[in-house]
Parts: C-alpha cells; structure tokens; sequence
C-alpha cells in the first residue's frame, strides 16, 4: 500500500511541475466510487482543518486526467464545512479517483446565479435560465375567484433548449401551480383541512421569507420557508405547517442537462401537530407543459411501467418525456431511500384524463397508502432530484441518476499542512 502510494505522490509532483499550478497544496482527496458508473456527478468532503473554512479561496487538480485543469469547488457552511466540487466525465464502478486541493483563487467559470425582480427569483446557469421560483400570489386571470391565489411555487421549469415544460392555473385546474407541494386531507387540531383544492377555501401555502441564497461555480439556489395557512380556525387564520425548501440546481458541464435537488423539510407549527391523511394527491406534484397530451408524450418508472399502468404503482424514479417547440425533451423525477414510504407510491393521470385531454400530471405521493402523523417538536424530510433534460434519455440511465443521488461517491481527505489525516463521512 505504501508504495502505490509513493508512486502516486510521485505522479502527481511530476504532472504538477510541468503544469505550473500556482498555489499552495493543502490536502490530497480520494474519491471512492461505488459499484455504479456515474458521470458529471456532484461530490463533496467534510473539512475539518483549523485554516480551511469558507471563505477562502481553494481550487482542485485532479493529475491523472487525460488533460488536467483547475476543478472548480465551492463551500457548504456547516459544522464543519463541506467542500464541492463537480467530478467530470466518466468515473468507473469502484475506480478511485485522486484530486490535490489548492489553496489559492477559484479558476474562472461560468457560475450558477440568482436574479431576483422582487416578484420572483430565477436560477440563472451561466446566462441559461434553469427555472423561477415564484415568492409573490401570481396574477390570476380575469374573473377567478382570489381563493386560487398563491405563492411558493416553481414556474417555469426550463429544459436546456430553452423550453417550458411546467404549467400554472390551466383552466380545468385553477389550484395546479407547476412544481409544488402542499397537503390534500389533513386532520389539523380535530378539522378536515385542505391545502390543495384552494376553491375549497380551507387553506393554502404562503411564502413566509428567504432563509438563505447561494451562487457560485458548483452549486446555487435557495432555502425558503412556507407556512400552510388554515382559514378554518375559530381565532383566525392558522399556521399548521411551517415548511422549509431546499432548491439547488448544481452546474454539471453537460450543455443538455440541468441538475436540480428539491429537499422539503416539514415541522408542525403547534404542540398539536398534523395528521395528513391517506390520499391519491398530496405531496410533490407537477404539472406539465399544455405541449403534451396523450400522442406525443411518454411515462416510464423504474418498475418498467408505462401511463397506461403507472397509476397508484410505486417507483423509485419516473421518466416523463415528449415533444416541445425546440425539439424532444423531458424530466426525470428521482426519489430517495430515506423517504417516507420509499418508493413512494405514485399519482399519475391515466391517458384519457381531463375528459380525454391526456393532459400529463405527476406526483409523488408518500401518504397515497398510509396516513402521515407529524408530532409537534420534529422535523420530516423529503428528498427528490429532477434531470430536465433536451433530447431523450433511456431506462439504464435513469438508472445510473438514481444510484448517483441515494449512493453518491465517498471522499477522504489528508491533509498536508500539519501532517495529520482526516477522514470524510458519508453524506
């Protein structure tokens, strides 16, 4: 072992000196992949160092490449911190990969930013838009009823060719807001109260403020708390669910591919906590683009089931593709093992939905079987990817996505500063 090891160092000052990295080494990085090939995947290591911390600048090499160039990372806060960074290209089952962090300026590159007009927060990939974040009611059309209004959702939800594939407000489900993620039957201090069916007027989701922002050359995105408002309490308005959105959408290099992560944490809002009733809605839902119907779309989940079947099934991923202005495109919905009722069950539109519209809609749905309590003083997480991507995209790779998300590629870093070795921990 000591002497791969020697040999390795030795690669790496050789290939260092002819590349005339400026800078300061700090650590070497092993990257430990597992039994699935990956590629353009999103890795990260725990820094646990007295000089190291965000804010300072650091960059990566990764020597042993075909051609090596600077790897662009980016801080997480935390305690301690945690190190970005993207490892491109292909990475083979159980093949390490070895990378020397640089203490020194980030190498430029095009960066995942935030524009924000006051109404709405759009994730900007280099100067891609990838999706907006609406933090203000949307306008409603002429004569709806002002039930229907809401904020804390996301539309649109681009794909890389620059097509919209959400939809907000269609007229045959004025309560459908493009990605969202309310409640549909909930029992809330002994009443039947509905988040969904806004024309229900029971209750609805607000946007209550940002928690925190971030852009940089790795990752950007936001964190924001909702509250799910009950109309229905003798007092007064309610807050029953205060829930917080995680949104990051990572800067993978691939020009037909946007990366995004939706965690929702969830915390009941009084000492009476929530109960959220067995239920086909409820949960993460979307609502796709007027552009697909029946004819010129497709669904496929990981059980290899179809629209025609894919109803009240369960799935770890579900693929929804079809045609759009600028060519075929689609999104593919991961959900992790950590999940409620993993693999979630699914509510998926039947080809002849919407009085034979074949309108497509998506939702994973962790309380379509079981009833959900939420005690009062916890916290409930729910983890989910999306790949938009343009083009298409096939079952094995859908497959290859998933393994990335709930098993991603463990690192360790060794420090050379001060001479001593610290070791990362599973994310």
């Amino acid at each position: 072992m000591k002497k791969r090891r020697n040999v390795f160092c030795g690669l790496i000052f050789l290939l260092l000196g002819q590349l005339n990295v400026a800078g300061q080494e700090v650590a070497r990085i092993t990257v430990y992949p597992g039994g699935h090939w990956g590629k353009n995947c999103p890795v990260s290591v725990e820094i646990d160092h007295p000089v190291l911390r965000p804010g300072v600048p650091v960059y990566l090499m990764e020597p042993s490449a075909p051609s090596p160039v600077a790897v662009p990372c980016q801080w997480e806060e935390g305690s301690p911190p945690r190190l970005w960074w993207i490892m491109s290209g292909a990475t083979q089952p159980y093949k390490e990969r070895n990378f020397v962090l640089y203490r020194a300026e980030r190498p430029d590159g095009h960066e995942i930013s935030l524009k924000d007009n006051r109404a709405e927060m759009t994730v900007v990939n280099g100067s891609v838009p990838v999706l907006s974040y609406r933090y203000t009611s949307y306008p409603l059309p002429p004569g709806i009823d002002s039930s229907f209004s809401r904020s804390g959702f996301i539309h649109p939800l681009y794909t890389p060719a620059g097509d919209t594939i959400t939809r907000i407000m269609p007229p045959d489900h004025y309560h459908h807001y493009g990605l969202w993620n309310p409640w549909t039957k909930t029992v809330f201090q002994g009443r039947n109260v509905d988040f969904w069916n806004l024309g229900q007027k029971q209750g609805t989701v607000r946007f209550a403020g940002f928690i925190s922002r971030s852009a940089g050359n790795v990752f950007g995105g936001f964190r924001a708390l909702h509250q799910h408002v009950d109309f229905s309490s003798p007092s007064g308005e309610t807050f029953a669910i205060d829930e917080e959105w995680e949104i990051r959408v990572w800067n993978t290099g691939d020009g037909n591919t946007f990366m995004i992560d939706f965690f929702s944490v969830l915390s009941p809002a009084t000492e009476d906590g929530i109960l959220l009733e067995a239920y086909r809605y409820g949960g993460f839902g979307f609502r796709a683009t007027e552009h697909w119907n029946n004819l010129n779309s497709k669904i496929l989940t990981s059980e290899g089931r179809t629209r025609k079947d894919a109803d009240a099934s369960r799935a770890r991923w579900c693929n929804i593709s079809g045609e759009l202005p600028n060519g075929q495109g689609g999104i593919l919905f991961l959900g992790h093992t950590a999940n409620r009722d993993h693999p979630e069950p699914l509510r998926i539109w039947p080809p002849d939905a919407n009085r034979g519209n074949g309108d497509v809609f998506f939702n994973f749905s962790p309380t379509k079987e079981n009833s959900w309590r939420l005690n009062f003083g916890q916290s409930y997480r729910l983890r989910y990817r999306m790949i938009v991507y343009s083009g298409e995209t096939t079952a094995g790779e859908a497959e290859v996505w998933w393994e990335l998300f709930v098993r991603p590629p463990v690192a360790k870093a060794e420090f050379i500063q001060q001479g001593n070795q610290k070791k990362t921990y599973r994310r």
